[in-house]
């Protein structure tokens, strides 16, 4: 078996990498590196320590952005502040602030929240909870997606339609339909002829991919499904990628399976 590739060993065994070593080590006077590329790993910032190599700062807590040389954390991520023992805590319990001094002091709240001068604690928007952003007073200026604004009362309505994010003030019909691809397990949702949004996973079956958006009926399934007219077939074989919706035999394996006579095999 060939040697693995970079990209193929598990990012915890990688060390970060230095990206300019054109620095100057204050103690020792030698050349160190000036710049650390992130974690591989993505799990903790990089820093520089004294002995002047990039080193993980498996040390600092969660949300923790940038360490210092000495491996404690200097700056958190939104929604968090530095706490006197370098630790990242949250700015609210609600997580209506999104960038604070201590959890009393809040400098920027969240989108569907205005900060209170007086207290500088998030209040919730008024308007209702459509919505997603407010001036200083707290008077509605944008609604979520799924609401319509309704310019006389500074309040958010939801759209008629479920599977809406834009509609008309004044007929509540809807213009646009909510992005399908940003779901965790992404869904085909489309408008129809009538302006209504449909879903795929609803017309189609939950095992259906891609609809025909004139029909609605499926014309592609998703993983370990064959497509048997319009309708989807679970294979016969777990580690088949696509199979004959017909006879659910495989066509073809995920990755590190080898098909052999229909089955799918290491």
């Amino acid at each position: 078996m060939p040697a693995a590739s970079r990209t193929d060993r598990p990012l915890g065994r990688q060390r970060p990498v230095c990206f300019h070593d054109n620095g100057i080590n204050p103690k020792t006077g030698k050349k160190q590196c000036k710049v650390c590329l992130e974690d591989p790993a993505g799990q903790f910032p990089v820093y520089i320590s004294a002995a002047g190599k990039c080193t993980r700062c498996t040390t600092a807590s969660d949300g923790c952005i940038s360490c210092n040389s000495k491996g404690q954390c200097n700056d958190c991520n939104w929604g968090l502040f530095l706490t006197p023992k370098r630790q990242c805590a949250p700015c609210s319990a609600d997580g209506s602030c999104k960038q604070c001094l201590t959890q009393t002091t809040c400098l920027r709240c969240n989108d569907g929240w205005y900060l209170n001068a007086a207290t500088k604690k998030c209040v919730p928007c008024k308007g209702g909870k459509g919505c997603g952003r407010c001036d200083k007073m707290g008077t509605c200026q944008v609604c979520k997606e799924g609401f319509l604004f309704k310019s006389a009362t500074k309040t958010c309505d939801a759209c008629k339609d479920p599977l809406c994010a834009v509609c008309t003030p004044t007929t509540g019909k809807c213009t646009k339909c909510i992005d399908g691809s940003d779901f965790r397990i992404p869904v085909d949702i489309w408008q129809d002829s009538k302006g209504v949004c449909r879903s795929c996973s609803v017309t189609g079956g939950p095992s259906c991919k891609v609809c025909n958006h004139s029909t609605g009926k499926c014309r592609q399934c998703w993983d370990n499904f064959g497509l048997s007219g319009v309708k989807c077939k679970t294979c016969k074989d777990s580690h088949c990628f696509q199979c004959n919706g017909d006879t659910a035999i495989c066509k073809q394996c995920f990755n590190g399976f080898r098909l052999i006579k229909g089955a799918c095999l290491e």
